[in-house]
């Protein structure tokens, strides 16, 4: 029997992806994707319920260009320079820590005060969001309305981030187990001090039962301002609107509003003192230079008063005094500059462009000043000196004066600052938490569903056993029979006493029915060879050789074919096991040493026309025997006997023996399990044939399992056989 090989190329690779072939796989593979998926949902929904929620105040804040409410407030920034601060600068100042300490000393931020929690589910248990259980869950740890309220605490400094334990005693009496381990006792509402100590308490609220146990902790301030940064945010929205939008997150809406209305409150009320700082810094300084404006107007009255007594009255014509006029006004703005200036050389640099704008409008006014001075000059003597003079009084007055006005105006402009900032929205918090959302309960699932499916690609990608027949014909050799798996050989397989035999048991399993095509093709296959022996073979342990070679003979035989099974495998041969034969029992080991006849050494199959010729006690020198002309005319003696003859040969990656048997039969046939037996292993079994002079005829699929049917084919493995006598019993 010499079929012709399949011509597939060996080391042909298909690079395309099949996406038919990949849902075949996760197909294969769907119960492990269903279970991570709903092991992924599962703890996705107990993320979601014991999950603290998280709850968004917001508020929004306009900074207005300019300071609000007075109009001289407008004039006065003109006079000094002064201007709003970029709302870059606003964003800053409202998130600063100055801004934020002021929100943690209102509302005492750095005290902690809550009753003690479960461990995990601690605060689900408390917002009702798992049922109480009394009986699982002991007393000490808080329920949905538990609450404590403190209104003073004071702790040494070794106390800090040390937790003192509040025990419920009932009536209002609570029992404190402080961080040195001593105890005090307590009652709501009455102050609790220690001076020795250096702690003070003042609990004035306690909700709960007896027994009911809360946690009284201090922090550092820097651990409380880490987390207000944290959690606290502010930014220009919609940007160049000037409008500031915050947000604080907690997990309490009632918490988060009150932390983000103090820190709006705080930076508004900031924005005022910095508005009333700068209008009584300016009144300062114009209040200093009272004194000399006054003192510069009484000199020049009474300049002009000596000189009119001296000269009697001169009256002025009407071009002196346009003369006059344009003279002042000019110098009231002269005087102006040099009050800004004063005041701006505190805050600016001379080489500041501000500062230079101003130096240059200065140097235009004296310009102008020096032109009309100029047509002073060429008036008559005596109306030059009353022109002279009565400027010199005109200016000192609106100097004066004008300082006056300034004087009111910062006045009012200081007691009564606004800033220029203003609460649009007060801070709002929200009773739908926005975190955790039901989406993470979907997203868990799709993870879930990604997980599995990667799983089971995985396995996929790292199986290097056999996933098809495909697979071996790639290899160039025909598969005879593909055998689906059978529990019952799995569940008895390795078992001690008697195995079941599957045709026997059970000859309506599927595959009890390949091996009937397998002996069909078998039957038509060697009806021109020469001899009627087959022998099965196989890589390594484990295939099912032999499984395949006694269900292979009860079938020939109930086909009413004359079947011999011979266990050639002198080595670790299990066939006795199917047979129900003791250890010891002689068989072909001891017809080939010559200690026992063929007709003795038969026993009977369990059906009608099935002799059996097992491997007998196993000899220290099995390939010694086979070698040997005594086997070779032990096979042409079954020839003539029987019309099938099969060969239970031992691994032929172990021993050499199946190459030995391979001369003096008609067929040699490789078995492989299906997922196990690796494509490399038979490329390795046809080497070994080819080397000696030999081939394999094809082969068989056993153990095939549709439902883990791979798809896809990767080439690279590795193996290492061994073939011992200790090898564990029934492996093969």
């Amino acid at each position: 029997m010499r079929p012709e090989p399949v011509t597939s190329p060996a080391e042909e690779e298909d690079d395309e992806i099949d996406l038919m072939a990949l849902a075949g796989v996760l197909w294969g593979g769907k119960w492990i994707v269903i279970s991570v998926t709903l092991l992924a949902l599962v703890l996705g929904a107990a993320y979601y319920v014991i999950s603290p929620r998280g709850y968004q105040a917001t508020s929004l804040v306009q900074v207005q260009p300019q300071s609000a409410g007075f109009a001289a407030a407008t004039a006065v920034q003109d006079l000094f320079g002064t201007s709003t601060s970029p709302i870059e600068g606003e964003v800053a100042i409202m998130g600063s820590r100055y801004i934020l300490g002021q929100a943690i000393d209102k509302l005492n931020l750095d005290w902690v005060a809550a009753p003690l929690r479960f461990p995990v589910i601690g605060r689900a248990i408390e917002a009702g969001r798992i049922p109480d259980m009394p009986g699982l869950i002991p007393t000490a740890y808080g329920r949905e309305g538990d609450a404590i309220s403190v209104t003073a605490l004071q702790v040494p400094p070794s106390w800090i981030d040390q937790q003192i334990l509040l025990t419920d005693e009932g009536n209002g009496a609570y029992v404190l187990t402080l961080p040195d381990g001593s105890s005090a006792k307590g009652k709501v509402g009455v102050p609790l001090a220690d001076t020795a100590r250096g702690y003070a308490l003042l609990v004035s609220k306690l909700d709960g039962i007896t027994g009911r146990k809360y946690v009284i902790e201090r922090k550092t301030r820097d651990e409380v301002m880490q987390s207000l940064q944290q959690k606290f945010s502010v930014s220009e929205n919609p940007k160049g609107s000037n409008m500031l939008a915050a947000t604080y997150s907690d997990n309490s809406p009632d918490r988060a509003q009150a932390i983000l209305a103090a820190i709006t409150q705080a930076y508004v009320a900031q924005n005022i003192d910095q508005s009333s700082a700068e209008a009584q810094k300016s009144l300062s300084f114009v209040q200093s230079q009272l004194p000399q404006a006054k003192a510069a107007v009484e000199k020049a009255q009474q300049a002009l008063a000596n000189y009119q007594d001296k000269h009697k009255t001169v009256d002025l014509s009407y071009e002196t005094q346009a003369l006059l006029t344009a003279q002042g006004n000019l110098q009231e703005q002269l005087n102006q500059l040099n009050l800004q200036q004063a005041s701006m050389s505190t805050d600016y640099t001379v080489n500041h462009p501000v500062y230079q704008a101003l130096l240059q409008k200065k140097k235009e006014l004296k310009a102008q000043i020096a032109d009309l001075q100029k047509q002073m000059d060429r008036l008559p003597q005596a109306q030059k000196a009353v022109l002279d003079l009565t400027s010199n009084l005109t200016v000192a007055q609106q100097s004066y004066v004008g300082m006056l006005s300034k004087v009111e105006e910062l006045k009012v402009l200081s007691n009564g600052a606004v800033g220029n900032v203003r609460i649009v929205d007060a801070a709002q918090a929200s009773s739908i938490p926005v975190s955790p959302r039901h989406l993470v309960i979907v997203l868990a699932g799709l993870l879930g569903l990604i997980l599995g499916a990667g799983i089971v690609l995985g396995r996929h990608a790292l199986t290097t056993g056999l996933r098809g027949a495909e697979e071996i014909e790639r290899l160039g050799l025909p598969v005879f029979a593909t055998i689906g798996h059978s529990n019952l050989t799995l569940a008895k397989r390795g078992a001690r006493g008697t195995w079941p035999i599957l045709a026997v048991r059970d000859p309506d399993d599927p595959a009890v029915e390949a091996i009937r095509s397998l002996r069909t093709s078998l039957h038509f296959g060697m009806l021109d060879a020469k001899s009627k022996a087959v022998l099965l073979t196989s890589a390594a342990p484990a295939a099912g050789k032999s499984f395949i070679a006694i269900n292979l003979a009860v079938t020939a035989a109930q086909s009413g074919q004359k079947v011999c099974l011979v266990d050639a495998d002198m080595r670790r041969g299990c066939q006795r096991h199917y047979l129900g034969l003791p250890r010891g029992t002689p068989g072909l080991a001891e017809v080939l040493a010559g200690d026992v006849t063929l007709d003795a050494a038969l026993v009977q199959g369990p059906t009608e026309g099935l002799d059996c010729l097992i491997a007998g006690r196993f000899p220290p020198n099995p390939s010694e025997l086979l070698m040997r002309a005594d086997f070779t005319r032990l096979l042409e003696t079954l020839n003539e006997r029987y019309d099938l003859i099969i060969l239970d040969g031992p691994p032929t990656l172990a021993v050499t023996d199946p190459v030995i048997i391979s001369r003096s039969v008609a067929a040699t046939i490789a078995v492989a399990r299906h997922l196990e037996t690796m494509a490399g292993a038979i490329q390795a079994v046809q080497k070994s044939f080819q080397s000696a002079g030999a081939r394999l005829t094809g082969a068989i699929l056993n153990d095939f399992r549709a439902e883990k049917t791979r798809y896809g084919y990767g080439q690279g493995y590795a193996y290492n056989y061994r073939y011992s006598y200790r090898s564990k019993r029934g492996a093969d």
